[in-house]
């Protein structure tokens, strides 16, 4: 094979005994995993009532002062007063707590006092999604009360010397006492991986740090209670996330998972405990890294995000709950050589205008976390100039997730590729909405604002590679064969799809005369994924993106299979031609050995 630049990586996995498939073992997921935590160095005790902690320390107070006299923390406390002004939500008081803290003012935390005992004594919902409630959930049950027991817990923290010490005690022991505490503790909803669990899970969490060790409570019991939390937020990491961040039912459901719950609590669990559950654990250390690679910035400064699994979507920001502190709180959980470059991307991608929000878009707690986690003084670093750290093909290798990219750019310039082999364990993990899903290509205004991303006429399924390559301007070729597990509406026959591999190639050089080259064979072409593992026959539909940018797709034939060719470009597209077993694309030929693509030049 012509190669047009140096190979990152090159994996020949043998997947076959005796014509079955062999499933691969990995290492960072399951339920009994190993216990990777470690101990923040020089981490100081916290003493019985003690606060706060879940976010910051007392010693942390003078230094979030300066944070909050910069120019970021000036935005972030506006934006929080502006939200105070506004529709109530379970988090205001937590709100009050942060103005209590920074100036003093009792008044701020008489406030937070007035509204904690309207949400206990009175049932008080969250006003903006009234499914939040802290003992009154609605639908979802669970998923709603772990987040508004974290609420209440961060408000008792942030206003805990604010409050005569009656008040305390009877806040402390309604997040004891609360039914949801006892019965998410015992099990956590549904199973790690449904977005359910990390949300209740992490919430009861947040209010059990909140409380551990403070008078007025039953330690044993809140101990027992944590130990039984701290297990299934272990779970939740190993079993619901890839070691890329992945998570198995797909993208919104881990903003569900990570943003209303787990994230916050693993970093109270840091902040309090002084335990870290990131630095030893990929799988952690990617909840936040993951966005750097998931969004294309398009000409007109929109950015497109072709999400996966239930709930996908573009990412909305500013709704609901889940839809908040993606970065705010992702910060406080992102290793800090992934910051810079986390930081550019929300700088140039997600929020390209001059005006921040600092993510701070709908509920009062996120100012908290962006005053206390911001990178505010860090550089920031496109991440393409760090190519050691992030090379331009990220694979999570237990979902078998793929992101094929040609850079990232602050002007539009971005395409990208997006493949989800199905490279799960079991059939419980994700209910099925992990076992695979269609190609995606998307950037140059594919997906923009009122612009449909490219699905390509082909798709994986619960599949493992049996070869992959991967070059570091972003192409690369993987294919994959079917374990063969049936999930949800799957209605194709597993054995056929289990006989040969299906493959992908994706080609950045510009060699086919084309800015992209995208080209797939095997049983899997043809098919698409509708929603939650529906799958349909594939309909070839091209698109076009802004600044004359848009597809083409050709059908051809390799190794005797039906294939398809797409190329994206800015005005004629190349031609593509059968010569014998091979297809010619201007200045390229592609063929098919019986396991992978192979590109070539002209012939």
């Amino acid at each position: 094979m012509a190669c047009v630049c140096a190979v990152i990586a090159v994996t020949m996995l043998v997947a076959t005994v005796h014509g079955q498939v062999q499933k691969r073992e990995h290492a960072n997921w399951g339920y009994d995993a190993a216990d990777w935590t470690l101990e923040v160095p020089g981490h100081q005790p916290v003493a019985a009532d003690e606060h706060p902690r879940l976010v910051f320390r007392r010693a942390d107070l003078e230094s979030l002062k300066k944070r909050a006299a910069t120019p970021e923390g000036r935005v972030i406390l506006a934006r929080l007063q502006a939200l105070l002004e506004g529709k109530f939500t379970l988090w205001h008081p937590a709100g009050y707590g942060l103005l209590y803290q920074l100036t003093g003012d009792k008044t701020h935390a008489d406030k937070a006092k007035t509204l904690v005992a309207d949400i206990i004594d009175n049932q008080r919902k969250d006003e903006k999604d009234n499914r939040y409630g802290f003992a009154n959930p609605g639908s979802g049950g669970a998923m709603r009360a772990g987040p508004a027991i974290a609420a209440v817990g961060l408000a008792y923290d942030l206003n805990h010397a604010g409050w005569d010490v009656d008040f305390r005690r009877k806040v402390a022991l309604a997040i004891q006492e609360n039914p949801f505490t006892a019965s998410i503790a015992a099990k956590g909803p549904i199973m790690p991986s449904c977005n359910h669990y990390g949300a209740a899970v992490g919430g009861v969490g947040v209010g059990l740090l909140a409380i551990r060790g403070d008078a007025g409570t039953d330690q044993k019991k809140v101990e027992e209670l944590l130990g039984r939390i701290v297990k299934q937020a272990r779970d939740e990491i190993s079993i619901g996330y890839g070691d890329r961040g992945y998570y198995f039912e797909g993208h919104q459901c881990g903003r569900i998972s990570s943003n209303t719950g787990l994230v916050p609590f693993i970093q109270a669990y840091r902040v309090a405990a002084g335990k870290d559950l990131v630095a030893k654990k990929e799988n952690a250390r990617w909840l936040a890294p993951k966005w750097i690679y998931e969004f294309a910035l398009n000409p007109d400064g929109s950015y497109t995000n072709p999400q996966r699994g239930m709930y996908c979507r573009n990412f909305p920001r500013g709704g609901q709950w889940s839809e908040n502190g993606d970065f705010a709180l992702g910060f406080g959980v992102c290793p800090p050589e992934y910051a810079a470059a986390l930081k550019w991307v929300y700088n140039h991608q997600v929020e390209p205008a001059p005006d921040k929000t600092f993510d701070v878009l709908s509920n009062p707690h996120t100012a908290i976390y962006a005053l206390a986690n911001w990178p505010i003084g860090v550089a920031e670093k496109n991440p393409q100039d760090q190519p050691d750290l992030f090379p331009r093909v990220l694979h999570d290798t237990a979902a078998g997730y793929l992101i094929f990219r040609n850079g990232w750019s602050a002007d539009g310039g971005d395409i990208c590729v997006s493949a989800l082999l199905g490279t799960h364990p079991t059939h419980q993990n994700g209910r099925g909405m992990a076992a695979g899903g269609s190609v995606y290509v998307y950037g140059k205004g594919l997906g923009g604002k009122g612009g449909a991303y490219y699905r390509f006429p082909g798709m994986f399924y619960s599949s493992y590679p049996v070869y992959s390559r991967f070059e570091k301007d972003g192409s690369g070729v993987v294919s994959a064969l079917c374990y063969g597990q049936k999930f949800n509406k799957m209605t194709l026959d597993v054995a056929t799809l289990s006989e040969k591999p299906t493959s992908l190639a994706v080609d950045f050089s510009g060699a086919c005369g084309a800015e992209l080259l995208v080209a797939m064979v095997g049983p899997m072409v043809g098919y698409q994924v509708e929603y939650w593992m529906d799958i349909k026959p594939a309909k070839v539909a091209d698109v076009k993106g802004d600044g004359g940018y848009a597809t083409k797709t050709t059908e051809v034939k390799l190794g005797g299979q039906r294939a398809y060719v797409m190329t994206l470009q800015k005005s004629r597209a190349p031609d593509v031609r059968q010569e014998g077993d091979a297809v010619v694309i201007g200045g390229r030929t592609l063929t098919f050995d019986g396991v992978k693509l192979v590109l070539g030049g002209r012939r």
